[in-house]
């Protein structure tokens, strides 16, 4: 038996050098609400008498989490420099291995709805097989000290990059998915390219239904795992015009032709929306756009890391089924009121983008008998399409 150390990621951030400085109180609380989550096995604990594991150990209910007599392998992982391989081996850490899953549930207690599956997964193999990591263990801390070991050489983070970084990282924003984690990946940028190029797709592809009968809504959420190492935004920049941080060696799918900024947003430029009724007809044509909002901007869809499109609700604003407000963009489908659509998105460089991401629709039977719930959720991740 052997247990995981884990390291899970966005929500984490600390730093006030990474919000934009003119977010109000309430507008930084609210971006704390919306966001993604990864979750990297940073090193395999096997059982052990010494070293950490039987620090962490359940015992009457309760692990010790804290140094006990002479072992004191706890303040020693705690330390903001990750662990030299030595040191490593003395507090039992072992390379990470598979197997590590998690699923995800989203429940809205007052309308009786819920939906729910599970994360994508990234693995290490080897000719085809499971392979072991690097152990990439770092004190999930919120600082880093000025004599601290500088911590950028870790992350392709763009602001966390150059002779002058526009935020020092602290140890718990590592790791993250560009961390050096197999054999041949010697630098953060050459790792995040690689899932990159594994992740781009040309088109996303799947069904909506606003049917008014049912009360029908559906928002579709799209994530890009690599988007921030690609490119980053230095609020404490003076000059817009230099704000957008890229690195260049990473950003083939979000090089500076392929975006445009909306505000403090970073938006996808000219994805291609085709939605189709179930009966295969179409209401929009190649030359029509997708409306964003607050401003009428050129076609939106990918704005930020993560965003929401909210299908046939151009007056809200919030997505209907998931209330999202941070990076939100509507969908008018100029007829079909249910069906499919299919969103190309080559880029101007031709070689698509990574992106994951899944559909959420709520629906209401108004023929349910009273104090029986006639609310209804379902969810289907996102078709992805590659050439």
């Amino acid at each position: 038996m052997h247990q995981a150390v884990d390291g899970a990621g966005e929500f984490d951030t600390v730093s006030d050098l990474a919000a934009d400085p003119n977010l109000t109180d309430a507008e930084r609380a609210n971006g704390t609400r919306e966001g993604y989550v990864e979750i990297i096995n940073m090193a395999d604990l096997p059982r052990s008498t010494s070293g950490v594991y039987p620090l962490i150990d359940m015992k009457n209910g309760r692990a010790q989490c804290a140094d006990k007599d002479s072992n004191l392998s706890w303040s020693t992982l705690n330390r903001p420099a990750s662990p030299d391989a030595a040191t490593a081996t003395a507090l039992g850490l072992a390379p990470p291995t598979t197997g590590l899953t998690a699923n995800w549930t989203l429940i809205n207690v007052p309308k009786a709805l819920s939906w729910s599956g599970a994360a994508m997964a990234l693995e290490a193999r080897k000719n085809g097989t499971p392979a072991k990591g690097n152990i990439v263990y770092f004190s999930q801390t919120g600082s880093a000290g000025a004599t601290d070991a500088d911590l950028s050489a870790y992350s392709a983070d763009p602001l966390f990059g150059g002779t002058t970084p526009a935020i020092r990282p602290a140890p718990n924003d590592l790791p993250d998915l560009s961390t050096p984690y197999v054999v041949g990946m010697d630098s953060p940028g050459k790792q995040v390219a690689a899932i990159a190029d594994a992740l781009a797709v040309e088109a996303v592809v799947n069904e909506f239904w606003t049917t008014e009968l049912i009360h029908a809504e559906t928002d579709w959420l799209f994530s890009m795992p690599t988007r921030r190492f690609a490119l980053g935004v230095n609020y404490q920049e003076a000059d817009p015009g230099k704000a957008t941080v890229y690195n260049t060696a990473v950003n083939s799918h979000f090089a500076s032709k392929n975006m445009f900024s909306n505000g403090d947003a970073r938006c996808f430029t000219n994805p291609q929306p085709y939605p189709r009724d179930r009966e295969g007809g179409t209401g929009v044509g190649p030359d029509d756009v997708v409306i964003g909002t607050p401003s009428p901007y050129p076609p939106q869809v990918l704005c930020g890391a993560t965003s929401m499109l909210s299908f046939n609700n151009t007056e809200s604003v919030a997505s209907n089924v998931l209330s999202s407000r941070i990076a939100l963009n509507h969908f008018d489908t100029r007829g079909p009121a249910d069906g499919w659509a299919r969103i190309n998105v080559p880029g101007s460089t031709g070689v698509g983008i990574p992106v994951i991401g899944h559909a959420f629709v709520k629906a209401f039977n108004p023929a349910v008998a009273p104090g029986v719930a006639g609310n209804f959720g379902v969810s289907w991740p996102h078709r992805l399409l590659k050439k």
